[in-house]
């Protein structure tokens, strides 16, 4: 009976050596699938990524263009108004220094000069700017004599 419990248990013993080898291979077969197929997803997902990335720029330069088209227009509209804009403010510099040197001056001959000589005036190509040059043209006003 000895013999039957000893070849028993060296079965039993084999057995076990066998499924331990066994499940220990299948283990390390199954994180080498796991690991090919982690690769395989990464390079899968990376490859989309970059066609997304690519994707996206072919798009971005299809709006520019487009935008760069449909705002042409309005560009040049703009850079007209600006060179305007860039007359109207020298000539409205021009005028505020001519009014605010003549003011200048009008108030150094009434409360210097008392009023002595001509009293200043604005010169001619503003007034006319302003539209009234026209003025220069009406005969000085003269004060009534008094009796």
């Amino acid at each position: 009976m000895d013999e039957i419990v000893r070849t028993a248990l060296t079965v039993l013993g084999s057995i076990s050596v066998g499924l331990g080898g066994a499940w220990l291979l299948f283990r390390g077969k199954k994180v080498e699938a796991e690991t090919e197929e982690t690769k395989t997803e990464s390079a899968a997902t990376t490859a989309f990524l970059n066609g997304q990335v690519e994707f996206q720029e072919f798009v971005e330069g299809v709006v520019q263009q487009r935008v760069t088209a449909a705002v042409a227009d309005l560009q040049t509209q703009v850079t007209d108004l600006a060179a305007k804009l860039a007359v109207v403010q020298q000539e409205s510099h021009e005028m505020n220094d001519a009014i605010r040197s003549r003011e200048t001056r009008l108030w150094l001959w009434n409360n210097i000069e008392k009023r002595l000589g001509p009293m200043p005036e604005l010169p001619l190509p503003i007034l006319r700017r302003l539209g009234i040059g026209h003025l220069t043209l009406l005969p000085a006003h003269e004060a009534p004599e008094s009796a």
